[in-house]
């Protein structure tokens, strides 16, 4: 839910949202929905791209 929170206070479809940390609309589907995991790599990505903590993510 975090993360979805925060793309759509950014105002980002998954589509913008994947491309910008180099993975598929797919996968952030997934992580949005509980089926995948965030790791801490991924985590970290995504902290990047929202400067913030990789650990709210996690």
């Amino acid at each position: 839910m975090v993360l979805r929170g925060f793309r759509g206070k950014n105002e980002m479809t998954q589509a913008e949202f994947a491309g910008r940390i180099g993975i598929t609309q797919h996968h952030v589907s997934e992580m949005e929905n509980g089926k995948r995991s965030i790791s801490i790599d991924m985590a970290k990505r995504i902290g990047r791209a929202f400067s913030v903590s990789h650990k709210l993510f996690l």
